[in-house]
């Protein structure tokens, strides 16, 4: 089951050999209140996990959590899904975005231990597979070295990273449901986790904050989420309670802070704001603004990488306007 979660489309317009302009047209609208707002809190604690194909066990802890009802295997599940969709960007988005086919049976293989939960044959599989997935003939090598070529004569900004508290944002839905289609120009998820790291410093010193360091940060952020399984150190659900009924719940998914924010009168919820990742990093004032300067010479290629690389959870299509 899907409520139709929309697309987003960025619009490059191309002036003078270079990009003039960006734009973000968004088609996601903060739908999800209307859908849970007045039913039971038992219905909804069923049905938001249903209603999401894309981090649905992260909607469906968060949306638990809101409710009052946190579960106590919250941790690991979330982490197992960060996992999956880490397997997910190296093995199906990066080939596509090469217009390679995807590297399917090492998605199943990886799919399949995932699913039977953790152990230190994950561990072990998943270790090798990040662990190599730059190596030498690997599809990460090829994405790479592409990405190095479209790096080439573009002075990439430093992004402008952020991590959203949840206070931040239980204020923000509080006061406008426009914070929900649009909270802030940040950048969340994979860079933003990683960009103080010495090593990320070290890369960006060497070779700036392009499409090789992103891919780069992608590698690394999901080798940091593999640590926190071995080491068995998962994220905590942060939850506020304002009483008279009304909870938020953010979460740490793969591609950034999620948060909801339920108002309940009795057993029934009268009021439901959400806001998730995608929201931040592609507002319209953010990390898209880093292409307006970039040369037109392979343009739209660029923008697919790099659309690739900010990973929105829903379809984004690259349209390019030439003056």
């Amino acid at each position: 089951m899907s409520f139709g979660e929309g697309e987003l489309t960025l619009r490059l317009r191309v002036e003078g050999g270079r990009v003039a302009r960006a734009q973000v047209h968004s088609t996601r609208p903060p739908k999800l209140g209307r859908l849970l707002e007045g039913k039971p809190v038992a219905e909804v604690a069923t049905l938001v996990p249903a209603l999401f194909s894309v981090c649905r066990v992260g909607q469906g802890v968060c949306a638990l959590a809101a409710l009052g009802q946190p579960q106590p295997s919250a941790g690991p599940a979330l982490v197992l899904e960060a996992l999956e969709h880490h397997a997910w960007q190296l093995d199906v988005e990066w080939p596509r975005a090469l217009g390679l086919p995807p590297q399917a049976e090492a998605l199943r293989q990886t799919l399949g231990l995932l699913r039977a939960g953790p152990g230190p044959v994950l561990v072990e599989h998943l270790r090798a597979k990040f662990d190599t997935a730059l190596d030498r003939g690997s599809v990460g090598a090829q994405f790479l070295r592409r990405a190095a070529e479209l790096d080439r004569g573009v002075e990439w900004p430093e992004p402008r990273v952020g991590h959203p508290t949840l206070s931040e944002c239980e204020a923000g839905l509080s006061d406008s449901a426009d914070f929900a289609a649009r909270p802030g120009p940040l950048e969340v998820g994979p860079l933003a986790r990683v960009k103080d790291l010495p090593e990320m410093r070290d890369l960006a010193q060497r070779q700036g904050w392009g499409l090789e360091t992103r891919a780069r940060a992608r590698v690394l952020d999901a080798q940091h989420a593999l640590e926190q399984l071995a080491a068995q150190d998962f994220p905590a659900v942060q939850v506020i309670d304002r009483g008279a009924g009304v909870r938020a719940a953010m979460v740490q998914v793969a591609r950034g802070p999620l948060v909801h924010r339920v108002v309940r009168e009795g057993d029934r919820t009268v009021g439901w704001r959400s806001v998730a990742p995608t929201e931040w990093t592609f507002h319209p004032d953010g990390a898209v603004q880093a292409l307006v300067g970039t040369m037109a010479l392979a343009v739209q290629e660029r923008a697919r990488l790099y659309v690739s690389l900010l990973d929105p959870c829903v379809l984004c299509a690259v349209e390019v306007v030439n003056a």
